[in-house]
Parts: C-alpha cells; structure tokens; sequence
C-alpha cells in the first residue's frame, strides 16, 4: 500500500488525475502517516526552517532600520517641500507571512507608501473602474490651490497660483512635476533613482547608530540594500515605493516578486497588504503549530533548489497561491501538525490540477470566499477571475517547461520518501 506522499507522486507522474476523496486516505495505515510526518518534520528542521523567534527579530529589526532611513530622508526635505511624502514603511512577502526559508536569499521586503506634497495631488489611473482588474496603473500628479492655507498659515506656497521663478529655491527644492514625473505622471524609475540617493545621504547621517555595512545593490525598480553584520551574516533588503488606491489598500507600486518591475509611468499593482492580512487571518484561526506554512517552505525549498531554478516559469507566488486556495477550501481545524503529509500532496494535487487545465485563479481578484475581514474593493470582489496561468494557456513550450518543474518538485518530495525507507 502506499504512503500519502508516494499515492500522489503515482498519480501526477502517470498523468491521471486524481480523485477528490484521494484528500483523505482513508485506507492509508495511520503508521504510514505517521512515519511520513515525522520525516517531513525531521526535513524541516534541520534543511529548511528559519528560527520562527529569530525571523521575528529580523522582521523587527527591518521595520525598525528602514523606519530609521526614512525619519532621515523626512528631515532632508526642504522647507516648502514639492517631492513626495514618505509614510513609515510596511512589512510583506515572504518574510512577514511567515515563510521565509533559512537557505534562500530573498529579500526581506518592506513597502514605503508615497503621499502627494502640499498642493498636490496623486489620482490613480486604473481599468479597475471600467469593470476589469489591470496589472498595472498610473499615477498622474496635479496641483491644488491652497492660497487661503497659505496666506493663514505661511507654510506653503500655492504652486498652482505662482510661477516657478518667484518660489525661493532653497526652501522650495526640485520641483515635483519636472524631476519625478513624465508627461504629468509620476515616473518610477525617476522615482526609484531619487529615493536610492536619498538613502544614500541619510545612511551618511545614521552610519553610527548601526554596527554593519551597508551597500546598495543594483536595481531601477526597488531600493536594494545588503546588509552585513559583524558574526558575518548577512541579509537583502528591499524597500518598495507605492502609492495607494483610495482607502483599498490596493497599492500601485515600482517592485513585486519576480516580475520585471515598473517602467517608466506603469507602475504594478500589488494586492501585497491583504495577502499579510489573510495569512494573519488564518494564524489567529489554525491550530496551534499549523502545518501550513511548513508545507509552503518545503515545496519552495524543492523549487528553488531543482535543477530549474535558474530561470522558472512556476514562481513561489503559484505554489503561494494555491495554498491558500485550499486555506478556504478545507476547514483550519484540518491543518494540524498531524496532517502535514496530507496537506503537503493536497498543495501539489492543486498545482497539477491547475497546470493540466492551464488555469490557476488569483486569491483575491473575483474571489466571492474571502473573508469579509480582507479589505477588497468591491469591484475587485465581483470581478472576473483573473487567470495566472494565461501565458500557459497560448505558449505551448511554456506550459510544458511548467510541468517539468512541477514534477521536479514531486520528484523530489517522492525521493524523500523513498531515501526515508532505506
């Protein structure tokens, strides 16, 4: 009889589908499920889990170091300041989901949102208002009057009401339309460059405060920062620049994940905010020492350490994704740390099921099962479920380079299996 692990990898490697109560083995030993829990557990642990009191720490001590280099950029701002705001940044991805691993290099990212100067303001130009969800967007700047704040205040100047020439340069500095924006909209990568320079001169003020080199890393999309600590580790940071839609925590933003990022006035969209709110969601509802996360690192830690991983076309966003498909498909009560094999060959049932018919939904977009504590435009909510698997669907060679890393992913969770029964 087989183990859950094998009754999976059988299935997918012979290309027949599995049925749906296939989920609960119920003619499996509860030996066999427990030898494979407790090899998977023993993998874990010593290959792959990152000290959950140590991502913590780090996760803080991102917060708080970038938190610092922003209170320093806000200070070198002039006066009658016409460049954009920087709120204090926000945690996501991987890291303050809670499934970093200990042997990738990922980045630890954090989101800084951008506001509009005094006499200015930032309108988001989306498709999302003609009844279909875009990727991307752009952000047109316009001025506003603000004559009567300045005659009974004094603390700015109405842009809109007075030439360029008669604003004092030393307490106006540059003059947001002309330095970071293209044709009205604001530019990332002029954007990006800027915010870069103006880490560079707040790290000159804070060095001190810090014992551990700083070097910024190549990127026209993100803020990129290596930082080495004296017992020689090390760690990447990215700092994201976003502008929000309205109140949606819908954000527009110049870096996410592994795509191309933004260029020039196209900034991406990221729905990055509710994705950590949901994982928060499920962390207040799973049973104490919940398997899903486990099951995410292991199967990344397989992707990023098979032979394809150069260049891949499935991304930690598709094995991220349908995990949390089946968070809301299956009661939580059911992710205990018993059930880890389980639900490890339930994610890659899911994967293959979606791969075989080139169609993998987004979480968010169209998802009428999200809970009502996930903040989603309503637009978004009723919308038509966006494909992620598209490119799939037209690109034969794309879809089978697909589904050889799928089962490169399998093959290595059966090879785990296998090397357990020696």
């Amino acid at each position: 009889m087989d183990r859950p692990c094998f009754k999976i990898c059988r299935s997918i490697e012979n290309h027949v589908p599995p049925k749906v109560n296939e989920f609960d083995d119920t003619d499996v030993e509860p030996e066999a499920y427990e030898t494979n829990n407790t090899m998977l557990e023993a993998f874990y642990d010593s290959c792959v889990e990152l000290d959950t009191s140590d991502l913590s720490s780090l996760c803080d001590f991102v917060e708080s170091f970038v938190n610092d280099l922003l209170e320093e950029c806000r200070k070198a701002l002039p006066y009658q300041n016409t460049l954009p705001l920087m709120e204090n940044c926000i945690g996501v991805d991987s890291a303050f989901e809670g499934w970093h691993t200990q042997k990738l290099s990922k980045p630890f990212a954090v989101l800084v949102p951008l506001l509009p100067p005094k006499g200015h303001s930032f309108q988001i130009e989306s498709s999302d208002s003609e009844g279909g969800p875009s990727k991307h967007g752009h952000i047109l700047v316009e001025m506003e009057c603000v004559c009567k704040r300045e005659r009974l205040l004094g603390d700015v100047v109405c842009f809109l009401h007075h030439p360029e020439q008669e604003l004092s340069e030393d307490k106006q500095g540059a003059f947001l339309l002309h330095v970071l924006c293209t044709s009205s909209h604001l530019d990332a990568e002029k954007t990006v460059h800027w915010f870069q320079s103006m880490v560079g001169k707040a790290w000159n003020n804070l060095h001190h405060k810090y014992n551990l080199e700083l070097t910024p890393q190549p990127s026209s999309t993100t803020c990129r920062l290596k930082l080495a600590f004296p017992s020689g580790r090390s760690i990447l940071v990215d700092i994201i620049l976003g502008v929000q839609q309205g109140d949606s925590l819908v954000f527009l933003v110049s870096h996410y994940g592994k795509s191309d990022g933004a260029k020039g006035t196209i900034w991406l969209k990221t729905f990055a905010i509710q994705e950590l709110l949901f994982f928060k969601w499920v962390s207040q509802r799973a049973p104490e020492r919940s398997c899903h996360l486990k099951c995410l690192q292991i199967l990344i830690y397989f992707k990023e350490s098979s032979p394809s991983s150069k260049n891949p076309v499935l991304t930690s966003y598709h094995y991220k994704t349908c995990l949390m498909h089946l968070l809301l498909l299956r009661p939580l009560s059911d992710w205990g740390p018993e059930n880890i094999a389980t639900r490890l060959q339930e994610i890659l049932l899911y994967l293959h099921t979606a791969l075989r018919k080139k169609y993998l939904e987004h979480f968010l977009i169209g998802n009428i099962s999200l809970p009502i504590q996930i903040p989603m435009p309503q637009v978004l909510r009723s919308a038509e479920p966006l494909n992620l698997f598209e490119h799939l669907a037209v690109d034969p060679n794309l879809h089978a380079e697909a589904m050889k890393e799928s089962m490169e992913v399998v093959e290595r969770v059966r090879a785990l299996c296998s090397e357990h029964d020696k």
